[in-house]
């Protein structure tokens, strides 16, 4: 290994244990190699969503994403950037096989985040899902171990990234009213008579209550879907996904039993819920299940 590949490798590890992401964790169970890799690709999203989650400017944000989309992309064309992190990158997508487009994406899904957009319909929230969740699902199977024809696992692909950023738009509501960003599609406002003004005092408590139970029941049933991707998956990619299922619908089970509790905090789980999480992601046991919505 080059030295300044192995910088770059350096320097992911690095991020990954300043990260405080208790998700990277499951990464445990794939071989030095593909941890290594999983750790290079976590780092680029984690460096990405740090230019969208810093205190500077719109413009400046705007400013710095454009530029490391341009080194990205340089890298991935085969024009060297001598820059660490960027060469482990193109490495790890060039050993892998990840298409370059969904690299693409998910810096494109953060410049959403940056700039000003609304979310009209559920094709519209399906379109950001797909950018800043299930492009870095589709990305990481690659490095996981993927078998069978895309077509055929694509599609749970997709619902499984939406389901989980669903989940998190569902976690952070709290918050994100206060800087009055809304992730929920406007028509389920307004089919249940609701205006977004309303999001800045959230006080008709029962029709936030049916908003966010719909939200969980369209969750729950992309999970459903999601779970048929183990069927594709080698052994440590199925337990990285169970446990990655395990987390996010934990979380979703707890909204669902208080659903307007994201109106005042952020649900969370508990360091036992995520020890135990961990301790059937390594046994796979008991096999998780997760039925379609009847409502």
């Amino acid at each position: 290994m080059n030295p300044l590949l192995e910088e770059g490798f350096a320097e992911a590890k690095s991020i990954v244990a300043n990260s405080n992401s208790n998700l990277t964790s499951f990464f445990s169970v794939l071989s030095s190699d593909r941890r290594a890799a999983m750790r290079v690709f976590y780092a680029f999203c984690r460096k990405t969503d740090d230019i969208a989650d810093s205190s500077k400017s719109k413009v400046e944000k705007q400013e710095e994403l454009q530029a490391w989309f341009n080194c990205i992309r340089e890298e991935l064309s085969g024009r060297q950037t001598n820059l660490p992190l960027p060469t482990a990158l193109n490495h790890v997508v060039t050993e892998y096989k990840i298409p370059h487009q969904y690299i693409f994406d998910i810096l494109k899904g953060v410049s959403r985040d940056i700039g000003d957009f609304e979310i009209e319909t559920y094709a519209d929230l399906r379109t950001y899902c797909y950018l800043v969740a299930s492009t870095v699902g589709l990305a990481s199977l690659h490095i996981w171990g993927i078998k069978g024809d895309p077509d055929d696992y694509r599609r749970y692909a997709i619902d499984c990234g939406i389901a989980m950023q669903i989940t998190n738009i569902l976690r952070d509501f709290h918050e994100d009213i206060k800087t009055r960003r809304i992730y929920f599609p406007k028509e389920d406002y307004i089919s249940r008579g609701l205006q977004l003004t309303d999001t800045v005092q959230p006080i008709n408590h029962q029709y936030w209550q049916d908003l966010i139970q719909f939200e969980c029941r369209r969750a729950q049933d992309l999970y459903h879907s999601g779970l048929k991707l183990q069927d594709f998956l080698d052994p440590a990619g199925k337990k990285i996904l169970r446990g990655l299922i395990g987390r996010y619908w934990g979380i979703l089970k707890k909204i669902r039993r208080n659903p307007l509790f994201v109106l005042r905090g952020r649900t969370t789980l508990s360091r036992i819920e995520k020890y135990k999480i961990y301790l059937q992601t390594l046994t796979g046991l008991p096999p998780l299940k997760i039925k379609p919505c009847k409502e």
